[in-house]
């Protein structure tokens, strides 16, 4: 009869249901690590830096698709690499071995010290394959990346579309290589103030959509339904 559910996928599974609310993964805005910015160990880099923080040994996160895309770009002559923070996927990690200027495997550390490590990036990046799991499940490192105002690159499999927009993301029209290609291009050629701008209109969806105060309302009214 009550039911929470995190996708509106699931709230459709659990429609007969008569007390119901939808809650993506929610953070508090307020806690330190979102707003204060520690120096991390990276070196500048003149192009632009993408992040992924998360397993990639994970097969539900294509990791291996966005290196190939992405050695692919700087073979073309455009400046961009990706930090890789998290478990390392060994396959990847001798594959891309000779490739340390492009790919950072930074490997595991406390996830209060995550959000200092996007705010050195650019742009995160996201792609899934679009499953029945993956429309049911949000991930929660694009709420992670959302929340440190770092506009996402991605594929929408589950309620992206509730949330973000062309302002606020770069919207691929599938998971393959090539879309991925054509977008990486994209935020290379991407005027810096116009990155800026993404980044500010990134944190005031976090405000609206990801901080637990914005839904103090409907939880409540939620519990006082409760049968």
């Amino acid at each position: 009869d009550n039911v929470i559910s995190i996708t509106s996928f699931l709230d459709g599974h659990y429609a007969k249901s008569s007390n119901r609310i939808i809650l993506p993964p929610l953070v508090d805005l307020r806690e330190n690590k979102w707003n204060e910015s520690e120096n991390v160990p990276i070196t500048s880099f003149p192009g632009v830096t993408l992040i992924y923080a998360g397993n990639s040994a994970n097969s539900k996160d294509r990791i291996d698709v966005v290196l190939e895309a992405l050695i692919r770009v700087v073979n073309e002559g455009f400046r961009i690499r990706i930090l890789l923070l998290g478990n390392c996927n060994q396959e990847l990690l001798a594959r891309y071995a000779d490739c340390k200027t492009n790919i950072l495997f930074l490997g595991k550390m406390p996830q209060k010290d995550v959000p200092s490590y996007y705010n050195v990036a650019d742009f995160s990046i996201l792609i899934r394959d679009n499953t029945r799991k993956s429309k049911a499940g949000f991930s929660t490192k694009l709420v992670e990346s959302i929340a440190s105002g770092i506009p996402p690159i991605i594929n929408y499999t589950s309620d992206e579309s509730r949330y973000l927009s062309e302002n606020t993301c770069i919207k691929l029209e599938d998971g393959g290589i090539e879309s991925i290609i054509e977008a990486l291009k994209q935020v290379c050629e991407m005027p810096k103030e116009s990155r800026c701008v993404m980044r500010k209109r990134v944190k005031e969806v976090a405000v609206r959509h990801f901080d637990y105060r914005a839904y103090v309302n409907q939880m409540r009214k939620f519990i006082e339904n409760i049968r």
